[in-house]
């Protein structure tokens, strides 16, 4: 049977003659043999389109257009064989992970590789080219035993568990399954027994070369097909047995075309005289084209004169690749609107569509340009994939709470109720809920799927740090511990639904105002999600084989009703135009099924782990890929250099024309390195070109991409990558210019500059969305001084004139002119929101000072951080809080002081309070593991050594405690601070004191506040005059107010001390003793604060105080008796200053929450500032660099300094 070839470069016509063969044929009739296009499997779908419409008949029977594929199956179905499935592509990874599972131990080479992730796929990458080039599992082990003796062991190895691995894959997948390339062994073998043998004339067209299973097919055409022409892109006829050169521009199509001659001369085939075509007519509209695609075929230098006003070639140079694509989608659009253009007419290549897909998908879809991208769609992390694998994860992973929420947050495992958006909505946010519950709780493992109720209370029961309402959430407690108060009811404060670490006393809300129990809601709903999946758990359990427990995974996607989910979501995508992601849904959903099919039928009856099942059908999912097809004719086509077959295309855009893009940087990826490939070649196993052949291709894969253009050629390039990194033109770029230095390359500026003619200008403005962002920058940029020119005037005109695009105008300008600013709240909202009387802690006061608009964010929106179930700063703090305020009351219960205590005692006192306490804190979190378990030993270390230096203070000190853990506010011990506010309203400051310790001195008591803190702290004036720190002040204030109702009588303020419970390291230049241990470790632990400045006072605190610095106090006596000028004392009269600037300082306060100041304006003093540690960043946006938003800078002051302002002496800020 006779066989020709059709030569020529590209543009010739090779594909037109072909179309046109077929048109005549069936123009003529008189036979009845098929006239069969073999093309490339992408490029099917296009020749159909074609052929139909180069037959002037309107259609065809004999006529048909296959794939390679598509021919085997038409064969198998006449000779037999059709009965056996294909296997897919997700199936044959699966089934080696299998078998690296099962014979890992039988490997050498890849005995550790085989669990890395990617090994499956490179596996299955070389067992493909090992079919392809038909080389057998005996080959290579043969093979191996050579390069054995050789001594490249490391060769050796690989190849023999090549061998080892590929004879099981056969094995195990031949008895069932087909792949691909099993079909064209089929074809091969049994092509003369079919009807196209003798009778049908076949045309290959769109290949440029050919594997050794695809050229076995060929061959079989050749003995008996009536007549076979082939069509190569070739410069010239190239003879059998010709070797062409290695750096020829056509080395893939001219090696080729030299060994299917030599096959047909082997077979005794015909060969007819070659057709070459010389013409060009592709470019009969673009003469430039046609010049630049003979200087990069022949290398002809072309006449540099004709390219001079020309716009068929356009080189554009982008920021980036976003401003790349705009550029591009531009461009596009210009075409349809002024040269009546189709998008069909349109193809974009790219060397990397993935690194493309998804700039190009949005900026494509933002400026209204309908397109395809010619490659399959990842699938596996459709939310279908996603529950599988989620759902498996949970119930063989322990039931970790990233897995039990990946699974509901694909939205088919649950579903709400009833029918509309509201409810949907409503289950979103009651699974938010849980979400929280969960993070705060620790929940996880069997605790999701026991009888127990859920019960928790997320709020730690141990004390907040301002003290009120520190037993926990009681019975009026809202979601996570959190109190729920009735909307808008009149007295509803800020502390009764408290910021993060802190709490509120109960004000008598209304009890209707919860309206259920929020841990059993959360229990509820955590039982609906559980079910499915503790069915699931139990069924894999139940299980013994792969079959019985696919079995168990398509019972819960039934019991999900997942089936009915997908067709609702595809529904909706047809009705919101996405016709791509509805056959999505649909595809995906037969994809996953077949994997489940191809499980049962591969390894049904073998036994498996239901950890090792959930591995196999992992494997399985991360590799669906689904092939779509285009949903319109009209659209613009995306595809790949080497790929895609577009055959011509009126205008082209080739994008990413970089430097190590074009061409592509090929690397060893594979399992065979370049060097080992190298020796297989030369014992007579050829496998595909390595990276070196590949690269020299790269050359045609460019060439062929740069012709198919028939009126215009875009190419564009990027000057940073998305990580800003240079990036530098391709070799491609520099050659054209080099050809046409009379080309400009335009540069795609982000704004059109304002310098242009009104021609260019509106090629660059061409959609409105575009148009109106654009607009909105230049808009901008008036704002700040440059003038606007004419162009932007009439832009700005036209969308205030359309009554549909006005809005959307307004919405901007009103962006331009927005300042990061937040209004001032309506008094009356204020009192409504924070209620009256107001009722405040003093850390409350600080933050307001510190930043309006955090405090309005805590108290005012009542915002948190989502809580996690961690042990965090606070939770220890509070814990060092309730342990020594426990032992405190323990000794004064017992009638004992703390300087009785003995270093045994101490240690057990901790330990026993640390016991006690630990259960009520975070949800029992220090008995949840071994790790906390651990903390809590050493947290009782740290307690005993803290009660020990507190023993020794005891032991020192005449001061003793009066009170432990004392609250002030409604309903405890002390009433609160009532301070008076402008309009008859009143504020009352609410708090918890640590400890209040008494002494009597020569003129009567003396009462020192003692304040424990988990890290080091001092009181600074500077903070206190500016209200950022209140605290001790605010306690001092209420035990002097109330001394007579506490104490019995009138006390004066004797100091404000801290306490700081840690557990310090000793350095020291020499070992010491245990004396100067001990005086080291007290140095450690000296208060920090503020002692009244008389020595009297001082010796109570510490009464081995008589010269040099005190290891209790922050003060130091001189030789005179007179303190040292690093003491920190103050005079006696000036306590009166201080409480008096407090309560001033409160009184502000108070008026400006009420008045409704929620400024964006948090302070800076010196290197400090109040968004250091703020929860509220993203929620604020400040940023001191955004017009209106400024710090509120605060001078910083001496101790010297502020005195006199402070006594209303000196010059206030």
């Amino acid at each position: 049977m006779p066989v020709r070839f059709i030569t020529g470069r590209a543009g010739s016509g090779k594909s037109a003659l072909v179309l046109e063969e077929i048109r005549n044929r069936l123009e003529a009739g008189g036979g009845d043999g098929p006239l069969v296009l073999l093309v490339p499997e992408q490029a099917t779908f296009r020749h159909e389109r074609l052929l139909a419409g180069a037959v002037a008949a309107g259609g065809f029977m004999r006529a048909q257009v296959l794939s390679f594929r598509r021919l085997a199956f038409r064969v198998m179905q006449e000779t037999g064989g059709a009965a056996r499935v294909h296997i897919a592509e997700n199936g044959k990874r699966m089934l080696l992970h299998k078998l690296l599972l099962h014979r890992r131990s039988d490997l050498a080479a890849f005995h550790r590789l085989a669990a890395e992730p990617g090994f499956v796929d490179r596996l299955n990458g070389m067992l493909v080219e090992l079919k392809r080039y038909r080389i057998e599992p005996r080959q290579l082990m043969e093979e191996a035993d050579r390069a054995h003796a050789r001594g490249h062991s490391a060769l050796a190895d690989k190849l023999r568990d090549l061998a080892v691995l590929y004879a099981a894959y056969e094995e195990a997948a031949g008895r069932l399954y087909l792949d691909a390339e099993d079909d064209l062994a089929h074809l091969a073998a049994h092509f003369a027994e079919s009807s196209y043998a003798g009778k049908a004339e076949f045309w290959i067209d769109g290949f440029h070369g050919f594997t050794p299973a695809e050229l076995e097919a060929v061959a079989a055409l050749m003995r008996h097909a009536a007549r076979v022409s082939i069509t190569l892109c070739l410069d010239r006829v190239v003879e059998a047995g010709e070797r062409p050169d290695e750096l020829d521009l056509f080395h893939p199509t001219a090696r080729t075309c030299a060994r299917l001659k030599e096959m047909a001369a082997e077979m005794g085939v015909e060969v007819e005289p070659p057709v070459h075509l010389t013409g060009a007519p592709r470019y009969a509209n673009s003469p430039l084209l046609g010049d630049l695609e003979r200087a990069l075929a022949l290398g002809r230098r072309p006449d540099p004169s004709r390219a001079s006003g020309e716009d068929a070639l356009v080189l554009v140079e982008a920021s980036d690749p976003r401003a790349e694509a705009e550029a591009a989608a531009r461009r596009m659009i210009v075409l349809a609107r002024d040269a009546g253009a189709r998008w069909r007419d349109m193809v974009v290549l790219v060397r990397h569509p993935e690194q493309y897909r998804d700039v190009l998908a949005t900026t494509l879809a933002d400026y209204g340009i309908p397109h395809f991208f010619d490659s399959k769609r990842d699938a596996g992390h459709h939310p279908l994939p996603e529950l599988i694998r989620a759902a498996l994860e949970t119930v063989t992973g322990g039931w970790r709470y990233e897995s039990v929420f990946r699974a509901v947050k694909t939205g088919l495992l649950l579903e709400p109720g009833e029918d509309g958006e509201e409810a949907a909505e409503r289950l979103r946010l009651e699974l938010d809920h849980l979400e929280n519950y969960v993070l705060a709780c620790g929940i996880q493992g069997s605790r999701w799927t026991d009888d127990r109720p859920w019960n928790w209370q997320p709020a730690s029961v141990l004390e907040g740090e301002d003290g009120v309402g520190r037993g926990g959430p009681g019975k009026d407690a809202g979601p996570y511990g959190r109190p729920v108060a009735e909307a808008g009811t009149e007295n509803r404060s800020a502390e009764a639904d408290p910021a993060p670490g802190e709490d509120a006393p109960d004000n008598g809300r209304d009890a209707e105002a919860v309206r259920d129990d929020p841990a059993a809601r959360m229990d509820a709903l955590r039982r609906k999600v559980a079910a499915p999946l503790a069915k699931l758990e139990s069924g894999l359990k139940r299980a013994a084989t792969v079959r019985e427990m696919a079995g168990a995974l398509w019972a819960f996607l039934e019991d999900a009703d997942a089936a009915r989910k997908l067709e609702r979501l595809a529904r909706e995508s047809r009705l919101r135009g996405e016709m791509e992601r509805a056959r999505e849904h649909e595809g995906v959903w037969n994809e996953c099924i077949a994997l489940l099919d191809q499980l049962v039928e591969m390894m049904g009856d073998e036994p498996l782990s239901p950890a090792a099942f959930a591995d196999l059908v992992d494997t399985g999912l991360s590799h669906i890929r689904l092939g779509l097809v285009p949903p319109t004719m009209d659209q613009v086509l995306i595809g790949s250099l080497e790929r895609s077959r577009p055959g011509t295309a009126r205008h082209v855009f080739l994008l990413g024309a970089c430097d190590g893009v074009l061409p592509s940087a090929i690397g060893e990826d594979g399992i065979l390195t370049e060097r080992e490939r190298e020796a297989l070649a030369e014992g007579g196993l050829e496998l595909a070109p390595g990276h070196l052949r590949r690269l020299l291709d790269e050359e045609f894969w460019i060439y062929a991409a740069v012709a198919l253009a028939s009126d215009t050629l875009w190419i564009s390039w990027h000057r940073a990558d998305r990580e800003g990194k240079a990036v530098l033109p391709a070799d491609l770029v520099r050659r054209i210019r080099r050809l046409f230095p009379g080309i400009p390359v335009a540069v795609a500026d982000a704004v059109p500059a304002d310098g242009e003619d009104p021609e260019a200008f509106r090629r660059r403005v061409v959609h409105p969305l575009q148009a109106l962002s654009l607009l909105t920058v230049r808009l901008k940029q008036a704002a700040d001084g440059e003038p606007l020119s004419d162009h932007w005037r009439r832009v700005y005109n036209w969308f205030a004139r359309d009554p549909g695009r006005r809005d959307m105008l307004k919405r901007r300008t009103a962006a331009l002119l927005h300042e990061n600013r937040a209004g001032r709240l309506d008094p009356d909202v204020s009192r409504r929101l924070y209620g009256v009387p107001l009722l405040a802690g003093v850390s409350r006061m600080e933050r307001f000072a510190a930043c309006r608009f955090a405090h309005f964010a805590a108290y005012g929106l009542r915002l948190k951080e989502r809580r996690l179930y961690r042990l965090e700063a606070p939770d220890v703090g509070r814990l060092y809080h309730a342990a020594l305020s426990l032992i405190g009351r323990r000794l004064a219960a017992a009638g004992r002081s703390w300087g009785t205590l003995t270093d045994e005692e101490s240690d057990r006192l901790a330990a026993e309070s640390v016991d006690a306490l630990a259960p009520q804190l975070q949800g029992e979190i220090l008995l949840s593991s071994g790790r906390y378990r651990y903390l809590a030993g050493k947290l009782k270390r740290i307690v005993g050594r803290t009660v020990k230096v507190l023993a020794e203070h005891g032991k020192r000190s005449d001061f003793v405690p009066a009170a432990f853990e004392i609250g002030f506010g409604p309903g405890q011990p002390l009433p609160p601070l009532t301070i008076e506010l402008p309009g008859g309203a009143r504020m009352e400051v609410t708090g918890r004191i640590d400890r209040i310790d008494r002494a009597d001195g020569r003129d009567g008591p003396l009462v020192r506040i003692i304040d424990y803190k988990s890290s080091r702290y001092g009181l600074d004036l500077a903070d206190v005059y500016y209200g950022l720190s209140l605290q001790m002040l605010t306690y001092l204030d209420v035990v002097v107010t109330h001394a007579r109702h506490l104490l019995g009588s009138e006390a004066k303020p004797g100091g404000v001390l801290y306490f700081h419970v840690h557990e310090p390291l000793i350095r020291a230049p020499r070992p010491l003793d245990g004396k100067e241990a001990e005086t080291e470790l007290l140095k450690r632990f000296r208060m920090t604060g503020l002692v009244t400045a008389e020595p009297e006072i001082a010796r109570l605190m510490d009464r081995t105080l008589d010269r040099g610095q005190s290891l209790v106090i922050p003060a130091g006596l001189k030789e005179d008796g007179q303190f040292h000028k690093s003491s920190s004392v103050i005079a006696p009269e000036r306590w009166t200053v201080l409480r008096r600037h407090g309560r001033e300082k409160i009184r502000q306060i108070g008026e400006g929450i009420l008045s409704g100041n929620v400024d964006i304006a948090p302070y800076r003093l010196g290197g400090r500032t109040a968004c250091r540690y703020c929860p509220f960043k993203p929620v604020c946006h400040f940023d001191p660099l955004v017009e209106g938003n400024a710090h509120e800078t605060l001078r910083p002051y001496g101790a010297e300094d502020i005195w006199p302002i402070l006594e209303g002496k000196g010059e206030q800020a």
